[in-house]
């Protein structure tokens, strides 16, 4: 949580632009597993930081970082990346029906 912090402060806010973008670095996968862990950021902020660590082959982090939050958070942050979770597999799957109709 320091280094969010610090990030905070240097960087401004997270914003979920940046969590995009942290996908695409070398130091993304802890930056946004900081996010996962921090309550300052917010269920939905969080949950999105999880979806995009699982997006880059993050499981592995993202499943202890959030057996370490209390209960209260970790349902409070796993409930909206279900969602995310979800909405992303339809948008694929509709992708991917649109491939075989052609």
């Amino acid at each position: 949580m320091v280094w969010l912090a610090l990030a905070i402060a240097a960087c401004g806010d997270v914003t979920h632009e940046r969590l995009d973008e942290w996908k695409q670095t070398e130091q993304g996968p802890s930056k946004l597993a900081e996010v996962i862990s921090s309550p300052q950021a917010g269920a939905a902020m969080r949950a999105h930081a999880a979806e995009n660590l699982l997006v880059i082959g993050g499981a592995a982090r993202v499943l202890p970082t959030l057996a370490a939050l209390p209960p209260a958070q970790r349902f409070g942050v796993i409930a909206p990346l279900v969602e995310r979770v979800w909405q992303r597999a339809r948008r694929r799957r509709r992708r991917c029906a649109g491939r075989g109709a052609s």
